[in-house]
């Protein structure tokens, strides 16, 4: 079994289901959380004894108002794990119980294997060293979860690790929420004993939880230490995003002690002033930038490539020698798969609609190509930016027809998976007598924009190959590394 690190939470409703996950997820998992609290009754300690596994078994029985599933009132619980002390000898002598911080101070099983754990799923924990102190008087290992909305708000799980690094108690703290992922993925390299890990996509225990698989193989948490390489994607929102799976495949297949991780926030700067300062622990080489930080980006680099300058945004950020040095490579991203649906591009009127970074990389490709170039969006004051830096025609986009327009690009978010999945920035009836309508989106592959084009008779592009194409132009930046488009495409298209 391998010694990965990975912790599979398993919440099943009945014990037969228990078992057969614990089959599948065992060569995966160096450790299993079996959430006692979905099962429709508290089992007994035959059944219990007789859950066995080549992993350390982790039972858990949370109620509802600690983010379980059971309403077992304390008394209750205290009786049960008391019920368990009672009978250890017949419990696998490496299994574990996690006793929930209200109840801790009355259980009678051995503290080695003893979780105290607190959890808050609607923010943070306050006074958490004095907090861990408490629990750890009762448990040899302590779990704190609570949850963040910004990644640099993640940090502190180093510092906490830190600060217990001598001392006899195990810490487990937990950043969750789409937030909290690069701390998932990391805590372990520092001294976590494990991380949290979701049987399936559909299946997670709490917010922010990583598969197993995709921890074990995508991220390869078992080889991660702190002197890993550190890059990631920096977004208002990361859950949609397939470039934790283009970067991290072609640095296993490229054998680069790197790793890729999702990074949410609000605030790009606060972010990576994080990421370069002392809390945090490891050494940031690179991140790719998309919605909405793309021109908030230029001002953080000390240095730009002439790409970035001609076209005002970035979304590739290198970090070396305490220099950041911003480039763009939605340029070539974009135009590539332009080129091989488009055989002549000169001469062509092509309409961009949206006015952000990815626009100002479409556009000042196209211009590139000689291209007739029209933009369409809603904020006239970006609408004038747009117009002033590259000198192109721009107008209204509501009510807006296409007709005519050899290429319509939605260089907007609208569409992605998520809370945008059903908006369109144009229906059918404006894109009939467009040729070609090219999605910059690419989650989902089909979007509502090309299900209105194709139902106005164009011809339609996605945007999966532009994600591929700009991602292996990051590569080359960041390591001089780059992928196998063709495999890369057909693994985002299973």
């Amino acid at each position: 079994m391998p010694e990965n690190g990975i912790c599979t939470s398993i919440a099943l409703d009945s014990l037969e289901s228990v078992r057969n996950a614990v089959s599948e997820l065992e060569s995966v998992s160096q450790f299993l959380e079996i959430r006692l609290d979905r099962l429709p009754s508290v089992p007994t300690i035959e059944e219990l004894s007789s859950l066995r596994s080549t992993s350390v078994i982790i039972f858990t029985l949370r109620p509802k108002s600690q983010g379980g599933f059971c309403d077992l009132n304390a008394d209750a619980r205290i009786d049960f794990w008391n019920s368990i002390s009672a009978n250890i000898g017949q419990i696998d002598e490496r299994n574990l119980f996690d006793i929930e911080h209200d109840i801790l101070q009355h259980h009678m099983l051995p503290k080695e294997r003893v979780i105290g754990s607190i959890h808050n799923f609607a923010g943070d924990i306050t006074e958490k060293e004095s907090v861990i102190a408490d629990m750890a008087r009762h448990a040899e290992l302590v779990k704190i979860a609570w949850t963040i909305e910004r990644t640099e708000d993640s940090l502190e799980i180093f510092k906490l690790l830190e600060s217990t690094r001598q001392a006899p108690t195990r810490l487990i703290p937990i950043a969750m929420g789409e937030a909290g992922k690069l701390s998932r993925v990391l805590a372990v390299a520092m001294g976590s004993p494990f991380s949290y890990c979701a049987p399936s996509v559909t299946s997670a225990t709490a917010p922010g939880q990583i598969t197993a698989s995709d921890m074990a193989s995508l991220y390869r948490i078992g080889s991660i230490t702190d002197s890993t390489k550190i890059f990631g994607l920096v977004a208002g929102e990361t859950s949609y995003s397939l470039s934790p799976r283009i970067h991290n495949t072609v640095f296993a297949e490229n054998n680069s002690d790197s790793v890729f991780v999702p990074m949410q926030t609000k605030d790009i700067k606060q972010l990576i002033n994080g990421l370069l300062s002392d809390d945090f622990p490891f050494q940031l080489c690179g991140l790719a930038v998309t919605n909405p930080f793309k021109i908030a980006a230029m001002e953080l680099a000390d240095e730009l490539d002439s790409t970035a300058e001609r076209t005002g945004a970035v979304n590739t950020l290198k970090i070396s020698d305490g220099r950041i040095i911003g480039f763009n490579t939605d340029v070539p991203g974009f135009i590539n798969p332009l080129r091989r649906r488009v055989s002549d591009l000169e001469g062509a009127h092509v309409a961009v609609i949206g006015t952000g970074g990815a626009s100002r990389a479409a556009v000042a490709a196209l211009l590139g190509e000689g291209c007739l170039v029209k933009v369409f969006g809603r904020d006239e004051k970006k609408l004038e930016a747009i117009r002033n830096w590259f000198g192109v025609e721009t107008a209204e986009l509501s009510g807006a027809s296409f007709d005519g327009f050899r290429v319509v690009v939605n260089a907007t978010p609208l569409g992605t998976a998520g809370s945008m999945n059903q908006m369109t920035v144009a229906e059918s009836t404006q894109l009939e007598g467009a040729e070609l309508a090219y999605d910059l989106v690419y989650n989902p592959r089909e979007t509502l924009f090309l299900k209105e084009a194709r139902s106005a008779g164009c011809k339609t592009l996605g945007g999966l190959e532009m994600l591929v194409d700009q991602a292996m132009q990051q590569q080359r930046i960041w390591t001089d590394g780059t992928g196998n488009r063709d495999s890369l495409l057909a693994l985002l298209s299973v």
